[in-house]
């Protein structure tokens, strides 16, 4: 550990005045709205809420012997899960911090971070194939209590011949109720996010970009908290699927190249779907980019985007804030349940911001290589992706 106690030491304070240089409202830059996008009617603003940013406890730090990633929580807030050993082993620990299950994998390939969640009332996991000789199937569900393998949900072309990187589920995100699983396939070419039941797996929709081609598949998922809209972050655009009517009722211009960089990396909604967040990261190569980059299927960046964090709303794609100081490399952001904060990680530091109330930011110190992060459904605790670590904060009210 970094010498952090049970409240943290590492915690810095940035100033209203010092914060003019950190943040920038942006009153332009308006995407096209669609009529058919409604904003929440119980929608409220956040500057009706508290402008203090809330303390943060370590409760947990959760030492696995090897690097950990893909940090997820059960529905019920009540536990949380992740991978380590490249993704040969999924721990899945109480919320007290108690072990709960580790269930090891023997496999030969190395999993990403959003292929993770929990199913069916938090008795099941699902998770990424991990052996070659697996590679007709999408996701494997793991039964908690024994570590078996329960069951094996076929890609989209499950024939050997088609491999891994046709049917391997890339990114997976479930509703809030866990009725709907979202899945993204393959890195291979493009596929549309399908959309499942889980209570028999049936396929309810398929959710298409606009471009229906390599580079222009989801890059990020996310549901909003009341599970009625799923974020789909391509590249440069995100499109609201509204799951009711079952289809996309708005697609906003999130980033543009001047400023923005490369690529979205991840999505999440505000409190009342009003308004949503990007971010991009600072990478040396990302996969799987929009066209005209340097390589067929691989976007190259060598600097940092000058706007790591963007927030903007929904209804009509304005843009509403942005962090415009670059940091290390944001690999993965979330929007706390009550609006008040982002909370996002790059290398070796958690960074929590209101975009509504741009007077101050506060910086927490990690481990290491934080790499992934989750907000309890319930709000009340933060977890994160930190080298052998999963740090565990408690959110004060």
């Amino acid at each position: 550990m970094k010498g952090r106690g049970a409240m943290l030491m590492g915690l810095k304070l940035i100033g209203s005045d010092a914060l003019s240089v950190w943040i920038t409202l942006v009153l332009s830059g308006r995407a096209k709205a669609q009529e058919s996008f409604v904003p929440p009617a119980a929608a409220v603003t956040q500057a009706a809420q508290s402008d203090k940013l809330p303390g943060l406890r370590i409760v947990h730090d959760l030492f696995r012997p090897t690097h950990t990633f893909g940090v997820t929580w059960s529905p019920d807030s009540t536990k949380l899960a992740a991978y380590s050993d490249w993704s040969n082993l999924i721990t899945v620990w109480n919320l007290d911090g108690s072990l709960l299950k580790e269930i090891r994998r023997e496999g030969d390939h190395y999993t990403g971070n959003s292929a993770l969640v929990f199913l069916r009332r938090n008795s099941e996991i699902g998770a990424r194939p991990l052996s070659y000789k697996d590679s007709v199937d999408a996701v494997h569900i793991y039964d908690i209590e024994t570590g078996d393998v329960r069951q094996k949900l076929p890609g989209p072309r499950p024939r050997p011949d088609q491999g891994r990187g046709v049917n391997w589920v890339k990114m997976m995100a479930t509703s809030p109720d866990q009725s709907l699983l979202a899945v993204r396939f393959g890195s291979w070419e493009y596929h549309p996010v399908t959309l499942y039941a889980t209570s028999d797996w049936h396929k309810l929709a398929d959710i298409r970009s606009p471009r229906e081609q390599k580079g222009e598949e989801a890059h990020a998922l996310a549901f909003s908290a009341d599970g009625r809209y799923l974020a789909v972050a391509l590249a440069r655009q995100v499109m609201i699927f509204d799951i009711k009517a079952n289809r996309t009722v708005q697609t906003i211009e999130a980033l543009n190249r001047e400023d923005d960089g490369c690529c979205i990396d991840a999505v999440a909604f505000n409190s009342d779907s009003s308004e949503i967040a990007v971010a991009t990261p600072a990478a040396w190569v990302i996969y799987g980019c929009a066209p005209g980059c340097q390589h067929v299927n691989v976007c190259c960046q060598s600097k940092r985007p000058k706007t790591p964090i963007k927030v903007l709303q929904i209804a009509d794609g304005a843009t509403l804030a942005v962090y415009p100081t670059p940091v290390s490399n944001v690999w993965d952001m979330g929007w706390s349940l009550d609006g008040r904060f982002i909370a996002f990680a790059d290398t070796d530091t958690l960074y929590l911001w209101n975009p509504s109330h741009p007077d101050e930011t506060r910086t927490i110190s990690l481990h290491n290589d934080a790499n992934s992060l989750a907000f309890a459904p319930d709000g009340r605790h933060l977890a994160v992706n930190d080298g052998n670590y999963v740090t565990v904060f408690e959110i004060a009210n």
